[in-house]
């Protein structure tokens, strides 16, 4: 089964972002971790991405939409992801 997942981010969502990482863990600082390491968090961007999802796991992911390329989120959402 295929699903389409959009991760968004910019600037104020990062740090909300990192604020819920550092409190939550799991998911929330999988996805801090990822934007700081790919993503040029200045700025906000969009992406898509296309995935089998079994078993509760994605696999086979792939970006199919990036509103802001160059900026490291296809990266940041294919770690997340």
């Amino acid at each position: 089964m295929k699903f389409s997942i959009a991760i968004a981010a910019g600037l104020a969502g990062s740090f909300f972002v990192a604020q819920a990482a550092s409190a939550a863990g799991g998911f929330e600082d999988q996805m801090g971790r990822c934007l700081q390491q790919y993503a040029n968090t200045r700025d906000p961007a969009q992406v898509m991405l296309e995935c089998t999802a079994a078993d509760g796991k994605l696999s086979d992911c792939k970006v199919v939409d990036n509103s802001a390329a160059g900026k490291g989120f296809d990266k940041a959402a294919m770690c997340i992801a």
